[in-house]
Protein backbone atom coordinates (compact mmCIF):
# COMPACT_ATOMS: atom_id res chain seq x y z
CA UNK A 1 0.00 0.00 0.00
CA UNK A 2 0.92 3.65 -0.37
CA UNK A 3 0.29 7.24 0.94
CA UNK A 4 -3.55 6.68 -0.65
CA UNK A 5 -4.75 2.79 -2.17
CA UNK A 6 -7.76 0.82 -2.67
CA UNK A 7 -7.96 -2.28 -1.73
CA UNK A 8 -9.96 -4.75 -4.16
CA UNK A 9 -12.08 -7.38 -3.71
CA UNK A 10 -9.80 -7.83 -0.31
CA UNK A 11 -9.75 -10.86 2.15
CA UNK A 12 -8.68 -8.66 4.95
CA UNK A 13 -11.68 -8.54 7.03
CA UNK A 14 -12.18 -12.50 7.32
CA UNK A 15 -11.80 -13.20 11.44
CA UNK A 16 -10.00 -16.44 12.06
CA UNK A 17 -8.81 -16.46 8.70
CA UNK A 18 -7.07 -13.54 7.53
CA UNK A 19 -8.05 -10.44 9.57
CA UNK A 20 -6.53 -12.17 13.33
CA UNK A 21 -3.39 -13.17 11.88
CA UNK A 22 -2.62 -9.58 10.72
CA UNK A 23 0.92 -8.13 11.71
CA UNK A 24 0.91 -5.77 13.52
CA UNK A 25 -2.11 -8.06 15.46
CA UNK A 26 -5.66 -6.25 15.52
CA UNK A 27 -6.00 -3.74 19.12
CA UNK A 28 -9.17 -4.37 20.62
CA UNK A 29 -11.04 -6.07 17.11
CA UNK A 30 -9.19 -3.25 15.27
CA UNK A 31 -6.83 -3.47 12.57
CA UNK A 32 -3.95 -1.35 12.63
CA UNK A 33 -3.58 0.93 9.62
CA UNK A 34 -0.40 1.09 7.85
CA UNK A 35 1.20 4.09 9.13
CA UNK A 36 2.05 5.58 5.42
CA UNK A 37 -1.76 5.37 4.38
CA UNK A 38 -3.66 8.52 4.12
CA UNK A 39 -6.57 7.13 2.63
CA UNK A 40 -7.87 3.82 2.25
CA UNK A 41 -10.63 3.11 -0.37
CA UNK A 42 -12.56 -0.22 -0.46
CA UNK A 43 -13.78 -1.81 -3.23
CA UNK A 44 -16.00 -4.94 -3.20
CA UNK A 45 -18.88 -6.63 -5.17
CA UNK A 46 -21.53 -7.97 -3.25
CA UNK A 47 -20.89 -11.55 -5.04
CA UNK A 48 -17.31 -11.51 -4.28
CA UNK A 49 -16.55 -14.53 -1.75
CA UNK A 50 -13.06 -14.00 -1.35
CA UNK A 51 -14.10 -10.61 0.06
CA UNK A 52 -16.58 -12.05 2.88
CA UNK A 53 -16.55 -8.92 4.45
CA UNK A 54 -17.63 -6.22 2.26
CA UNK A 55 -17.11 -3.38 4.78
CA UNK A 56 -13.85 -2.76 6.13
CA UNK A 57 -14.02 0.43 7.61
CA UNK A 58 -15.45 -0.81 10.99
CA UNK A 59 -12.72 -3.28 11.59
CA UNK A 60 -9.91 -0.46 10.56
CA UNK A 61 -11.36 3.31 11.11
CA UNK A 62 -10.67 6.02 8.14
CA UNK A 63 -12.17 3.27 5.06
CA UNK A 64 -14.05 4.63 2.36
CA UNK A 65 -16.31 1.27 1.03
CA UNK A 66 -17.40 1.68 -1.75
CA UNK A 67 -19.67 -1.29 -3.55
CA UNK A 68 -19.18 -1.82 -7.28
CA UNK A 69 -20.90 -4.40 -9.71
CA UNK A 70 -18.29 -6.24 -11.40
CA UNK A 71 -21.53 -8.66 -12.67
CA UNK A 72 -20.75 -12.23 -13.58
CA UNK A 73 -16.42 -12.29 -12.62
CA UNK A 74 -17.17 -11.12 -9.12
CA UNK A 75 -14.14 -11.15 -8.38
CA UNK A 76 -12.01 -11.40 -11.67
CA UNK A 77 -9.26 -8.41 -11.77
CA UNK A 78 -10.17 -6.50 -14.60
CA UNK A 79 -13.55 -5.71 -13.79
CA UNK A 80 -12.25 -4.32 -10.62
CA UNK A 81 -9.36 -2.13 -11.91
CA UNK A 82 -11.73 -1.19 -14.70
CA UNK A 83 -14.26 -0.37 -12.44
CA UNK A 84 -15.10 3.68 -12.26
CA UNK A 85 -14.48 3.03 -8.40
CA UNK A 86 -11.39 2.09 -8.77
CA UNK A 87 -10.68 4.70 -11.20
CA UNK A 88 -12.03 7.73 -8.97
CA UNK A 89 -9.66 6.07 -6.37
CA UNK A 90 -6.63 6.38 -7.82
CA UNK A 91 -7.52 9.90 -9.40
CA UNK A 92 -7.78 11.07 -5.92
CA UNK A 93 -4.70 9.41 -4.87
CA UNK A 94 -2.48 11.17 -7.85
CA UNK A 95 -4.59 14.73 -7.47
CA UNK A 96 -3.09 14.95 -3.99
Amino acid sequence: MSASDPTRGSPLGIAGLIFDRLAPAPVGGRGVRPRVVRAWTNVADRRDVVALVKELEPLFGGIDDVPVDNGPKAHDAVPYLTSKEVGRAVAAALAG
